[in-house]
């Protein structure tokens, strides 16, 4: 997983894109103000790329586009506003060199864009929760799966801690010393039965399965936590285990085979009636319990059904 990739998205998603729309505004003014201040020789159109750079962190697609264009408007109108004077050659040279690197920089950023939306996209569409946690134990991202499972948005959890997320006793430790707890746990895995509760928005408590690396951006170390809902598959192992216990302490004999016939459970009281112990039977055809009182086309009707699924 592209560790990195994600604490930066979590980073910037924090940003108000109306608050990024407004310093564009700005800053375009401010530049083209300057421009008009420039001799004609002065490529100081060539900050018009602080407008590129600033719309690939606006979330809409199209904005990237939009501010190349209009950095190549305020070039061109700054270009035959300005005072006169400047050697020709020159001044088209850095007129064609700020359009170049405007329009270079305009598409690179929205190549990175797209391949930032697809990973993005990726990592929100997966069901597990994955969650981005500085070394502060605060939350730097919180995709949709995380969403589904705690009934938190993004917004409402992104820069709080991370213990939050958590049931008693965990919630009241601090964050840092639960990701050093989790990181001294061989392979980063703790499966639920451990004890590792989860709480969601509405207080139910419920057991997770956290999956805990590291990653270090910028110098500065961050943790990727990856987080799943094991309630259902800890109900469905409950349930298998409540049906094992009727089967073995049922009072009649009970035999489990394949569907080609072969024997692969039988409980006790089957040993115990037919005599047979459990390993002498186990990968056997039931024929060995023939009596020879029985018909053989009451034989193939039970071998028919048992080889149809039926019961």
């Amino acid at each position: 997983m592209d560790t990195n990739g994600l604490k930066k998205a979590g980073r910037w998603d924090c940003l108000n894109p109306s608050l990024l729309v407004g310093i564009s505004i700005i800053l375009a003014i401010g530049i083209f103000i300057l421009d008009l201040t420039m001799p004609p020789g002065v490529a100081a159109g060539a900050l018009y790329l602080i407008l590129v750079l600033i719309g690939y962190f606006v979330p809409w697609w199209f904005y990237i586009y939009l501010v190349a264009v209009l950095a190549t408007i305020l070039v061109i109108i700054g270009y035959y506003t300005s005072p006169v004077g400047g050697v020709a050659w020159v001044e088209y040279t850095n007129l064609g060199l700020t359009l170049f690197a405007i329009w270079v920089t305009a598409i690179f950023g929205s190549y990175l864009k797209r391949k930032e939306s697809g990973f993005k996209l990726a990592i929100n569409s997966a069901s597990d929760g994955i969650i981005c946690v500085n070394n502060l134990g605060k939350i730097e991202s919180f995709n949709g799966g995380a969403e589904k499972i705690f009934g938190y948005s993004a917004e409402e959890a992104i820069g709080k801690d991370f213990a939050f997320l958590l049931s008693t006793p965990y919630r009241e430790k601090h964050d840092t010393e639960i990701l050093r707890e989790l990181e001294r746990i061989e392979a980063g895995l703790i499966a639920g039965e451990t004890g590792i509760k989860a709480q969601h928005s509405n207080g139910t408590v419920f057991p997770v399965e956290l999956i805990v690396s590291k990653s270090s951006y910028a110098g500065t170390l961050t943790f990727i936590v990856i987080i799943r809902d094991i309630s259902e598959r800890i109900q469905t192992a409950d349930r298998i285990n409540t049906l094992s216990r009727v089967v073995t302490q049922s009072p009649v004999s009970v035999i489990i085979t394949d569907i080609n016939g072969n024997i692969e459970y039988v409980n006790p009281k089957f040993t115990e009636a037919s005599g047979y112990a459990y390993d002498e039977v186990i990968g056997k055809n039931p024929r060995i319990l023939k009596s020879g009182d029985t018909p053989p086309e009451e034989y193939k009707n039970l071998w028919d059904t048992i080889k149809s699924g039926g019961q």
